[in-house]
């Protein structure tokens, strides 16, 4: 833990730099939905730049309806993972090592988990995957059951702290026959807690038995007990965020419940309580607290927020938010749980927080390119600095690899001594 404490607290993160015209919390948010592929929008140099960009931002908030920017054929190739309990998800792959068959084992393999109700080919999800394979890694994007584009074979589908097809495709990984690569998790939004709370779930058995060196993550919600509220918040809150991925959300589930109205776990659900949902925690209510066997969204929020697992993750991570996320409460940021403050350099904490004053939620578009910033390419700044956090972990990796064969040594000497 102290290597790994060590190592997060050696990368130096780039200032988020928006125009303050372009700063505006729905407008990145938003942006970052439908205009992270455009050149125009991802950075901005010069006063033209800022027009042009605020022309085409101003369009934007004027007219939400549009479809996300999908950039289509990306990945390489695409695994079917069959589960224990009958169903399956797909994993997207893009090889750096130029295997069809995975990773060549000489680079590192970043897994990308995506929010809610997205998918391996949103433009947040391929920005992500660009970013990783311009450092030379390769990765694999987990679709969570349902998100593909192929419906899945059951009514229970993933939430907020589903982690049980992530370490699925950790554990396939780590029992293949060849030793996998030093692997790190990415992922974002609802994604970022499946992430976190899997890591701490692992605690050091991530890098022992796993072999993850360390994550990146964005737009982690922490404590969606708090969050809720702000994300159905009456006004435009509640029409352009809750309303959109409510509808959404209903209508797979419904369409699911046709499909399986017979099955044993259709009968813990009511389909006018999911039409009538008016709201995400509603439709909690109604869908994810009877299939997963939570009592109600509250329970839900509880038992499965990252927030509670942040103190027993062990591989350096980087959490990247914006203070003006509107989907999350504004008056909590767990500081003391990252390294740099005095409370995580007592614990040694592996986390690195930082929390920038805009870049709405997973925005962070329009940045104003700084001279030394000369890597800053064709990806947008916050997958273009979690990558670089994965690239200065894996360049020192010998540390943690150096401190595991020295916790390893100790501990066979111990049982020698102690004759176990």
């Amino acid at each position: 833990r102290y290597h790994a404490f060590m190592l997060s607290s050696s990368f130096q993160p780039r200032e988020f730099c928006p125009p303050k015209r372009l700063s505006n919390k729905h407008l990145q948010t938003i942006s970052g939905v439908f205009l992270r592929n455009d050149p125009d929008c991802r950075y901005v140099t010069d006063v033209f730049d800022i027009e042009l960009a605020l022309r085409k931002g101003n369009k934007l908030l004027s007219s939400i309806s549009q479809e996300p920017d999908i950039f289509g054929l990306f990945w390489d190739d695409r695994q079917r993972v069959e589960t224990p309990d009958g169903d399956f998800f797909h994993v997207d792959w893009k090889y750096h090592s130029g295997s069809a068959g995975g990773s060549s084992g000489k680079g590192g393999l970043v897994v990308i988990v995506h929010g809610l109700q997205s998918n391996s080919n949103s433009s947040l999800s391929v920005d992500l995957g660009k970013a990783y394979h311009n450092q030379g890694l390769d990765v694999a994007c987990i679709n969570f059951r349902g998100c593909s584009g192929t419906p899945n074979d059951g009514l229970r589908a993933y939430h907020l702290g589903f982690t049980d097809d992530l370490l699925q495709f950790l554990s396939m990984l780590s029992s293949s026959e060849a030793k996998p690569p030093p692997i790190f998790l990415s992922g974002f939004s609802l994604g970022a807690n499946v992430v976190l709370k899997a890591l701490g779930e692992l605690g050091s058995s991530a890098y022992r038995e796993y072999n993850i060196y360390g994550a990146a993550v964005s737009g982690a919600p922490f404590d969606n007990e708090r969050n809720i509220h702000f994300v159905q918040k009456a006004g435009f809150n509640k029409i352009a965020y809750n309303d959109s991925l409510l509808k959404s959300m209903k209508n797979t589930a419904l369409r699911q419940l046709e499909r399986f109205e017979e099955s044993k776990e259709a009968k813990l659900l009511s389909y006018d309580d999911i039409a009538k949902a008016t709201e995400i925690s509603a439709f909690e209510n109604a869908v994810i607290a009877p299939l997963f066997g939570f009592r109600n969204n509250v329970d839900y929020y509880r038992k499965t927020s990252c927030i509670n697992f942040l103190d027993n993750i062990q591989v350096p991570t980087l959490i990247i938010n914006a203070a003006d996320d509107p989907f999350f409460d504004p008056t909590f940021f767990p500081f003391e749980k990252g390294c740099d403050s005095t409370t995580g350099k007592k614990n040694q904490s592996p986390i690195k927080l930082i929390r920038t004053e805009h870049g709405g939620h997973l925005g962070f578009m329009f940045h104003q390119v700084q001279k030394e910033e000369t890597d800053l390419l064709d990806v947008s700044f916050m997958p273009a600095e979690l990558a670089r956090f994965v690239k200065h972990i894996f360049d020192r990796r010998f540390y943690l690899e150096r401190a595991d064969s020295i916790w390893q040594y100790a501990r066979i000497n111990n049982q020698r001594y102690f004759g176990e």
